[in-house]
């Protein structure tokens, strides 16, 4: 199990990294255009903020495996539902953001920042996939 070092590496990279891009447009945005960050992380049925937490939940078990602190199996499981789940509802929250509500936040950062979280997501969630895979459960 030792040699299996790589995917929980990147997996625990890249649900931190979802996590802090999630977390950017609150320092870019003034607070007197708070309301339309409300509104665009608000599409979809739950808000990236909230699956952040999830993130952080699959950076916890992919370090946890890796190290293995933890079982790496149970481990690469709960990165998997986590990762999975991270990325299926920040795929359907990137698809149902109204790019018109994007006009009101300032910079141009903002037309790519949905597309760089959902990178994010997928790699989390790929990185899970790989972890399981060399552990041998799929």
């Amino acid at each position: 199990m030792t040699g299996v070092r790589l995917p929980p590496s990147i997996g625990a990279l890249a649900a931190l990294g979802y996590a802090i891009l999630v977390g950017v447009p609150y320092l870019l945005v003034p607070d007197t255009r708070a309301g339309a960050l409300a509104t665009y992380y608000g599409f979809g049925p739950i808000d990236p903020p909230v699956l952040a937490l999830f993130a952080l939940v699959g950076a916890i078990a992919f370090v946890g495996g890796g190290a293995e602190r933890t079982d790496p199996p149970t481990a690469a499981g709960a990165a998997l539902v986590a990762g999975v789940a991270v990325l299926a509802f920040t795929l359907l929250w990137a698809l149902a953001v109204d790019v018109s509500t994007l006009a009101v936040v300032p910079g141009d950062w903002i037309d790519w920042h949905r597309w760089a979280v959902l990178l994010l997501a997928a790699i989390s969630a790929a990185a899970a996939a790989w972890y399981t895979r060399a552990l041998g459960l799929f």
